[in-house]
């Protein structure tokens, strides 16, 4: 039995994604059906029913991210009404309200559970010398496998402000095969997970979507959408960055502001201006980036909501082998670049915990 196109029920059934290929492909299937169902002209008639603000909002409800085939909400939804009327405000109450209602996955070790605790608690928990020499020495051969003078992996290739940011996907595929030691020790690694499951309040049943990552400094402007003070979505949501090299103050030192991953009042206020703001932007032809001090799309925060905030850089300059591990619905940001520094380090992205398949698998 076809259930889409290119895909069969038995191969789902025994694919490596399990359920959640199932599911992804039944939804498909069910949008299909209402393609053949409605005709365009009905849907058509329907769209043109409805008042524009009630169409964007609807529209603006059903976004999702789509990253690896997980889907998550996205960071802003609604239009400019919607928005206004405190639309963003309480997706964070929602989400703040669900995290605490969790209870802490048990940890047996008591230095886990520490760092766990300062991760909860600060926002960002530093771990130098996580892994073992040996097993360093072999990521580190992996790395430079990819990134060596000779390498035939293809990598992405972004300009974003001063910095030019080559990423390597590191797809499920691969890590057993050509990226065994960063699968073994880096990006499978339990203590990771306890220390990231114990904040996040949810078990880390998936591995994370992880690049391997090398950014230099090609100019000697400031600022881009990563240099800029910002928080990465409504809820939390963790990253981890594994060195491979030391950071400093010339390549791009990462900037975290501590106990700004809690929800507070100052926080709900940013929200829901930085939604409007957003909601506003997308409008079409609206000139409101290109009169708004913003870098990359992304509005940089004022002085006032700085204080607001308690926005308190902490500079994480980290030597070779060190773990950091953030809350980046906390406010970072990437330090500034000089020209030619280099920055490498196996980028992890952990914010698929909430969804379907890190619930269900295994």
């Amino acid at each position: 039995m076809c259930v889409d196109d290119g895909f069969r029920i038995n191969d789902i059934a025994n694919s490596e994604d399990g359920l959640t290929a199932m599911q992804m492909a039944l939804v498909r299937y069910a949008r299909r059906c209402y393609r053949q169902m409605l005709p365009d002209t009905w849907r058509a008639r329907l769209r043109d029913g409805l008042p524009a603000p009630v169409m964007r909002l609807v529209q603006g409800l059903i976004t999702r991210e789509q990253r690896r085939g997980r889907e998550i909400p996205g960071r802003f939804v609604g239009g400019v009404w919607a928005n206004r009327a405190g639309l963003q405000a309480n997706r964070c109450l929602v989400a703040a309200a669900r995290h605490r209602m969790r209870a802490h996955p048990p940890i047996s070790d008591v230095q886990l559970r520490r760092y766990g605790q300062e991760l909860e608690d600060q926002g960002i928990v530093v771990i130098p010398d996580f892994l073992a020499p040996d097993a360093f020495e072999a990521v580190l051969a992996e790395f430079r496998q990819c990134y060596g003078d000779d390498a035939s992996y293809r990598k992405s290739e972004k300009r974003r402000g001063p910095a030019l940011i080559h990423n390597f996907t590191i797809k499920r595929s691969q890590s057993l095969a050509d990226f065994a030691a960063i699968a073994r020790c880096v990006t499978g690694n339990p203590s990771m997970y306890a220390i990231i499951g114990y904040a996040a309040r949810t078990a880390v049943r998936i591995p994370p979507h992880q690049n391997l990552q090398q950014v230099t400094g090609i100019v000697s402007a400031k600022g881009d959408s990563s240099g800029v003070w910002h928080g990465d979505y409504f809820d939390h949501v963790f990253k981890a960055w594994l060195y491979i090299e030391p950071t400093s103050d010339s390549n791009g030192a990462f900037f975290y502001a501590p106990q700004t991953n809690r929800l507070s009042p100052a926080r709900l206020r940013y929200e829901h201006r930085l939604a409007v703001f957003n909601s506003r932007a997308r409008r079409p032809g609206s000139q409101l980036l290109e009169t708004t001090d913003n870098v990359g799309g992304v509005r940089v925060p004022t002085a006032e909501e700085h204080r607001a905030l308690d926005i308190r850089p902490r500079q994480v300059c980290a030597a070779a082998n060190t773990l950091v591990i953030a809350d980046t619905f906390g406010f970072h940001r990437r330090g500034d670049m000089e020209v030619g520094a280099v920055r490498r380090a196996l980028h992890m992205d952990f914010r698929f915990l909430r969804t379907a398949e890190n619930r269900y698998a295994g």
